[in-house]
């Protein structure tokens, strides 16, 4: 009974602070999809803003119908997919939409298991090398 308690308790606790994630995503990513169409940004750039606030919305919707088991992952699969389409776009590693990598070693960290926390972080850590190698030719 007391096992099954705390289960559930810490279930709750990891749908609001996944359910609060996502909602802090969708307040700002509006406004930053804005401020890059005003502030005369690269079409690519503003089209990846465009798509990581749909993929938010997407998993705002999953959250809100009862599949948090899909929305951590899928979370931390979309931010190292936007840091690198963004590092694209700008053409260097010098964007600020590197800061995805260290947002998607934390996400893991805090929403998923240890081992897919190596996982992604093994994974940041290489594309990153990769981005900078090609960033020098």
């Amino acid at each position: 009974m007391a096992l099954k308690l705390a289960h559930d308790l810490m279930q709750g606790r990891y749908t609001t602070v996944l359910r609060r994630t996502l909602e802090s995503m969708l307040l700002t990513l509006p406004v930053m999809l804005a401020l890059s169409y005003y502030n005369g940004g690269s079409a690519t750039q503003t089209v990846g803003v465009a798509l990581l606030t749909t993929l938010s919305f997407v998993l705002y919707l999953l959250s809100r119908t009862g599949r948090e088991s899909w929305v951590a992952p899928l979370l931390v699969l979309i931010l190292p997919l936007y840091t690198i389409w963004d590092i694209v776009a700008y053409g260097s590693v010098r964007s600020t939409g590197t800061i995805g990598f260290t947002c998607a070693v934390v996400a893991a960290g805090v929403l998923l298991r240890r081992r897919y926390l190596v996982i992604v972080a093994g994974f940041c850590i290489v594309d990153d090398e990769v981005c900078r190698a090609a960033s020098r030719m």
